[in-house]
């Protein structure tokens, strides 16, 4: 998979692949259990160092937003430097883009809502206002029943989402839950 192609591919960057999926790996006994403690120390670093950057203050600012103003020029505290390069670099990704990883979370929340809703047998996609023609032809053909399945679908982006959301909401009122 190309993570240029994905859609929340801030959250996917290689330091965090093991972190992310740490509960797949136990919940199918895929590590060992010295492998698994050795990701939740890392884990356990991350988060303790993130939050000690983010609240503790060097010269006036956090050591977070000297980092963010300046950069791999940004001093940085000793024991922090102390750190394994994994641990360190998974931090300093996270102060970095901290706003859009942010703002991606809330995505991802605001999105899940989609599975729950259902598509009006029928529902017309060609009459669907803005939506591109490429997605309205697959839609029509494949005939999801929910809108996180066509979600999934390739060639239909995140805005055709959004612009069906808008019109099965306007055909139905507002009302999400149908």
């Amino acid at each position: 998979m190309f993570t240029s192609r994905a859609e929340h591919r801030l959250l996917l960057n290689h330091g965090s692949a093991e972190l992310r999926l740490i509960h797949h790996a136990e919940r199918h006994n895929l590590l060992t259990s010295s492998r698994l403690n050795r990701i939740r120390d890392k884990a356990s670093r991350i988060d303790k160092w993130t939050k000690e950057l983010e609240s503790n203050r060097y010269y006036g600012d956090t050591w977070a937003t000297i980092f963010r103003r300046k950069g791999v020029d940004a001093p940085l505290p000793d024991d922090f430097l102390k750190e394994s390069p994994q641990v360190r670099d998974e931090v300093l990704y996270r102060l970095f883009y901290q706003g859009y990883l942010e703002r991606e979370m809330r995505q991802i929340e605001r999105l899940q809502d989609i599975e729950k809703i259902r598509i009006p047998l029928g529902f017309d996609y060609m009459k669907t206002s803005g939506l591109r023609r490429e997605s309205a032809v697959k839609l029509s053909h494949i005939k999801p029943l929910t809108l996180g399945q066509a979600s999934r679908m390739s060639g239909v982006n995140p805005t055709d989402i959004s612009l069906l959301m808008v019109a099965i909401e306007s055909a139905r009122g507002g009302d999400r839950s149908h």
